[in-house]
């Protein structure tokens, strides 16, 4: 069985049964925590969407307007860019003479090669290019489709309606950056293999997410993207940094301003929303009543 027809049984499969859950109880993606001087809404968000899927719920917009500081992973606004390409540049290029052909074997970098042409790429472009910024580059464009971008994200929609809103980050460009930087070889190549090879960087991934955020069913999308590719030790260390560990950093970044005082709308991306070790969870088991909330 194809990794294809995999996702599309179990998408079947968890969007009968998440749905008609979600349909009984309404649920959105959005969460809400407060003590006696702090309101706190966590809005899950897919980072790359398209014009179709607005407008948003009237509840996640009505949370919005009851708050005065919108808080994301990072602010786009607020990156240096030149400062940013010249950091890639310096540490996601070989200078030494070194390519990605001798970094990989003959049928992985026939896989890369054969990516670079399906999306119509040179291949020679990205010879000196270090695997973890041929996967982040692969990564970014695999999902242009559909209309699909980032400038249609709900990080950007939000910004765009951020208006007097204070505008804090729960990360910052430099430190996402840091973590493919500081990845070992291995890692490195073992994420560019996944991108090449993993149907979560597909269209009907990205579909069906989009499905279960409109549902509201974070169980669901906990599934789709915890199967069995993170059973290796390579792929578990993948998700060690890309997800748990952030989730702590960002977990204790927002119980802070549970501390601070204030009305805050936090939007992070729905994975860290979903699951064991997620910031919900994380949040809940530190004590904290953090409630989903419903259309």
């Amino acid at each position: 069985m194809t990794g294809t027809i995999r996702y599309r049984i179990v998408f079947i499969l968890l969007l009968l049964c998440g749905s008609l859950f979600a349909l009984e109880k309404n649920q959105l993606f959005l969460w809400n925590v407060e003590t006696e001087i702090s309101n706190i809404y966590i809005l899950g968000s897919i980072h790359i969407l398209n014009r179709e899927f607005y407008p948003l719920p009237g509840k996640i917009e009505s949370a919005f307007e009851e708050t005065d500081v919108l808080v994301i992973e990072v602010d786009i606004n607020n990156v240096q860019e030149e400062e940013i390409l010249m950091l890639i540049f310096q540490k996601g290029v070989y200078t030494d003479g070194t390519t990605i052909a001798d970094k990989l074997n003959d049928e992985d970098f026939g896989l890369l090669r054969n990516k670079l042409e399906e999306l119509q790429l040179p291949v020679d472009a990205f010879l000196t290019f270090k695997p973890w910024l041929i996967a982040m580059t692969i990564q970014s464009l695999n999902y242009n489709f559909g209309g699909y971008d980032a400038a249609f994200g709900l990080d950007m929609y939000f910004l765009e309606k951020a208006g007097n809103r204070e505008i804090l980050e729960l990360e910052s460009m430099e430190y996402q950056l840091d973590m493919f930087i500081d990845m070992t070889e291995e890692l490195q190549i073992a994420y560019l293999i996944s991108i090449l090879t993993d149907d979560s960087y597909s269209e009907i991934f990205l579909e069906q997410a989009i499905e279960f955020w409109k549902a509201g069913d974070a169980d669901s999308l906990y599934l789709l993207m915890h199967p069995e590719k993170w059973s290796t030790p390579l792929d578990k260390e993948l998700f060690q940094i890309f997800f748990l560990d952030r989730n702590i950093l960002m977990a204790d970044r927002i119980e802070s301003y549970l501390e601070t005082g204030g009305n805050y709308f936090v939007i992070v991306g729905a994975g860290h929303l979903a699951g064991e070790g997620s910031i919900i969870d994380i949040l809940n088991a530190r004590g904290n009543k953090v409630i989903q909330i419903f259309e």
